[in-house]
């Protein structure tokens, strides 16, 4: 159900590995949300913008999950995100998915992870290190994926990457380390 449980004033959810899709804005502006749970075997498969505005959800563990997609604006405004552990599975991450999580230090994408959208971390002001994975598509022109990241301090590309395209960190605002593996080979525009 479409926000079935919008703006209330839970502080826990625990999902059983049933759960395939939690449709859009259902745990919206829950801002006594601290906690979401899912199952050890769980069968999520898709997040659209079920978490929005989830101000006091610190930490989100997907790596039980089956998810593939992670839809535009899943969490944006999470203000007190600090982590977010993936699943191998995830495919892709919509724009502003992540969008102003200003507490979010780290991001290590999944090793499987071939999309990510527009602003997907823009205005996550606290970041500091980001991991990309070797398939990741850097191409798109508008991409902008971490724009407005004023602490970003580094930027790991992990091994098997054989070019660096595009305009992946167009748009970041701090001086930063970028850490190039053996394996890459160029650097284009696109």
């Amino acid at each position: 159900i479409v926000g079935a449980f919008e703006n209330s004033h839970i502080r826990s959810v625990c999902l059983p590995d049933s759960v395939r899709v939690i449709f859009h804005s259902a745990f919206q502006d829950c801002s006594d949300l601290t906690q979401v749970l899912f199952g050890p075997n769980s069968g999520l498969e898709h997040i659209s913008g079920e978490f929005e505005n989830c101000t006091s959800l610190e930490s989100i563990d997907l790596s039980t999950t089956k998810l593939k997609q992670i839809d535009s604006g899943a969490f944006s405004g999470c203000t007190s995100l600090k982590e977010v552990k993936f699943p191998d599975t995830l495919l892709k991450i919509g724009e502003k998915a992540f969008y102003q999580c200003t507490s979010l230090l780290e991001v290590h994408l999944p090793i499987n992870l071939s999309e990510i959208e527009r602003e997907a971390f823009g205005e996550c002001t606290s970041l500091k290190r980001v991991v990309i994975p070797p398939q990741l598509d850097l191409t798109a022109f508008d991409s902008a994926r971490f724009y407005h990241n004023f602490s970003l301090k580094q930027i790991v590309f992990e091994e098997g990457r054989e070019a660096i395209d595009g305009y992946a960190f167009f748009g970041i605002d701090s001086d930063l380390e970028i850490i190039v593996p053996k394996s890459v080979k160029q650097f284009s525009p696109m």
